[in-house]
C-alpha cells in the first residue's frame, strides 16, 4: 500500500513538474510578456520608415497610396495600421498607406464675371486653397476678375497642383463696405467658405488645447465680432478662435426688452 501511495505522489510530482516546464518553455517561446510599441510614421519617407522598423524589430508592407492629402510628404506615409502606440509583438508586420507622389492637377475654369462664390464652392469640391481674397474698383462688386498662382496671374484652361493655394481677384464698388457675418459654432471649413463668400479673408485661426481633429473643431470666438450695424472694408480679416470643448460653444442671445 505504502509502494502504491508514493508511486502516485512521484507520478504527480512528474506531471506537475511536465505541466511547469511545458509553461516555463510556452511562455519563452511566445515571450508572453514582451512587447514592442508601435513608432509613430506618419509623414516619414520610406527609407525612414525603414529604418525606424529595423531599429524596433518590426516588419512592414506597403498596401497602396491613398487620396492625395497636402498636409503630408509626397510619398510618405498618411496611415497606418497598428496605429502608433499599440502594443504589439516583435516581428509583427505594420501595415501603411503613402501619400501619391502625384498629387494630380485641377483645370482652372472660365469664372470671370462670376460671383466669387462660385469660385469658394469650386475650390472646395477640387481641394484648391483660397488662401486670399484681394478686391479691385469696379462696376460690380464680389465678382472674379482673375486668379493667382504663386504670384503670376493665371488663365481658364491651365492646369494646378490639387491642394495649391490660389490668390482671388475680385472687383468691388468705390466706397462700398461689407457686414460681418455670424461664423459661430461652424466647424472650420464652414466658417472659412462663408467668410470667403462673403468677400472676407481668413486672418489667425488658433485651436485650444481640446482640440484633436483640427476638422471638427468649431468656432467659439471670431474678431471681429459678428455684427449687423458696423460694416467692414472687402478683404478685412477676421481672426478665429476653435474648440471641441462644448462648454465653449454656447452663444448668448441679447437680451429681450
Amino acid at each position: 500500500m505504502k509502494r502504491i501511495v508514493k508511486q502516485m505522489i512521484f507520478g504527480l510530482i512528474a506531471v506537475l513538474a511536465l505541466v511547469y516546464g511545458s509553461l516555463i518553455w510556452l511562455d519563452h517561446f511566445t515571450k508572453h510578456d514582451e512587447y514592442v510599441i508601435v513608432p509613430d510614421l506618419q509623414n516619414m519617407s520610406i527609407d525612414e520608415v525603414e529604418a525606424v522598423i529595423l531599429a524596433e524589430q518590426l516588419r512592414f508592407e506597403i498596401l497602396d497610396s491613398g487620396a492625395y492629402n497636402p498636409k503630408f510628404k509626397s510619398g510618405a506615409v498618411i496611415e497606418q495600421n497598428p496605429s502608433a502606440a499599440k502594443k504589439v509583438k516583435e516581428n509583427r508586420k505594420i501595415y501603411l498607406t503613402l501619400n501619391p507622389s502625384n498629387a494630380g492637377y485641377v483645370t482652372v475654369p472660365n469664372l470671370r464675371d462670376k460671383h466669387l462664390r462660385r469660385m469658394v464652392t469650386f475650390a472646395r469640391a477640387t481641394d484648391l486653397k483660397i488662401e486670399r481674397l484681394e478686391f479691385k474698383k469696379d462696376i460690380a462688386s464680389m465678382v472674379i476678375l482673375g486668379m493667382k498662382y504663386k504670384g503670376k496671374s493665371i488663365k481658364s484652361g491651365e492646369k494646378i497642383p490639387k491642394g495649391a493655394s490660389i490668390t482671388l481677384v475680385a472687383g468691388k464698388k468705390k466706397n462700398e463696405q461689407i457686414a460681418m457675418p455670424d461664423v459661430r459654432l461652424k466647424r472650420r471649413d464652414e466658417a472659412f467658405d462663408k467668410l470667403l463668400r462673403n468677400g472676407l479673408n481668413i486672418g489667425v485661426v488658433r485651436f485650444d488645447q481640446s482640440v484633436t481633429d483640427e476638422s471638427e473643431a468649431r468656432i467659439y470666438k471670431q474678431n471681429p465680432e459678428f455684427s449687423l450695424e458696423k460694416e467692414f472694408d472687402f478683404g478685412r480679416g477676421v481672426n478665429l478662435w476653435l474648440t471641441q470643448d462644448s462648454t465653449k460653444l454656447v452663444i448668448e442671445l441679447p437680451e429681450q426688452e
